[in-house]
């Protein structure tokens, strides 16, 4: 048995064990992944971006904003209710060489409408925008960070991905239309 053979099956040991540790972080994960209550939700709302009258006095204010709240609150849940199958994108930005193919980590934060996707942190990157299409299984979901998320700001379209979670990814579209087929798993 050759030297290359020995270090090959420890490192496809090594990679089974990492993947098998993933697995078990998402189902962890998945035991507590709930749909916060309103109560909740809004206690985790670090910030709130959406235009309410400025006329109003201080108590008028409270109520509409309250109101705003937990209209926002039950659209997310509806939302993750049915989100179930449908498709998600997500912008990233390459360096130049790298093939949409080879990504294993494709991250968490992705749009659930076409052409909302945004390439986080990505304007002072050089390399080449892709956007990546997938399709959403609700049990890989974050629900109270996505129901948090869609609650806090205005036309808000972000589906967040438990970390590690598998995600199947359909294919990746290039800045010059060009679509790369992938058809396979791939962690957020």
């Amino acid at each position: 048995m050759s030297r290359y053979h020995v270090v090959s099956v420890g490192l496809n040991r090594w990679a089974a064990r990492r993947e098998e540790t993933k697995d078990w972080l998402v189902e962890q994960q998945r035991g507590s992944n709930e749909i916060p209550s309103l109560e909740d939700a809004r206690r985790e709302m670090d910030e709130f971006v959406w235009d309410l009258p400025e006329d109003l006095d201080d108590e008028s204010y409270e109520e509409a904003e309250s109101a705003e709240i937990e209209t926002r609150y039950h659209w997310a849940v509806r939302l993750l209710e049915n989100i179930d199958g449908r498709d998600c994108w997500r912008a990233m930005v390459l360096p130049e060489g790298v093939d949409p193919r080879d990504l294993m980590g494709v991250g968490e934060y992705w749009a659930y409408e076409k052409g909302t996707e945004e390439a986080y942190n990505a304007s002072h990157k050089p390399g080449r925008r892709v956007v990546l299409r997938a399709r959403i299984d609700s049990r890989n979901i974050d629900k109270a960070e996505t129901v948090v998320a869609n609650m806090s700001r205005d036309h808000e379209c972000e589906v967040r991905f438990l970390k590690h979670a598998p995600v199947w990814v359909y294919d990746a579209t290039l800045e010059d239309g060009t679509v790369i087929e992938i058809n396979g798993w791939r962690r957020a």
